[in-house]
């Protein structure tokens, strides 16, 4: 039990309720990858942001961020709520104008 302190409850319930705002797998995982790159950046103003880089590559990024992204995703898709496409990766079809 000592393995899930409050920084791995908060990242996993923080990374799962972002997962269900933005409903965009491909925009949490570039969020979370800056924010992680945010807390190397601000490491240096607030002490608690300091850690190695083992831990905020594979704790954070690939097991907190991820776990809760993921189980997110799949609590969206088991009820059916649909996915925002913050990127539009298909051209509008434009109206007839003639």
């Amino acid at each position: 039990m000592a393995v899930f302190d409050a920084h791995f409850v908060a990242h996993f319930l923080g990374w799962f309720g972002k997962m269900l705002i933005m409903r965009d797998w491909w925009v949490c995982w570039a969020c979370s990858i800056l924010f992680e790159l945010l807390e190397l950046t601000f490491r240096y103003w607030l002490p608690n942001f300091y850690e190695c880089w083992w831990d905020s590559l594979l704790l954070d990024v690939f097991g907190c961020n991820l776990i809760g992204i993921v189980l997110g995703h799949y609590f969206l898709k088991y009820y059916g709520v649909s996915k925002i496409d913050w990127v539009r990766t298909k051209a509008k079809p434009q109206p007839d104008m003639t």
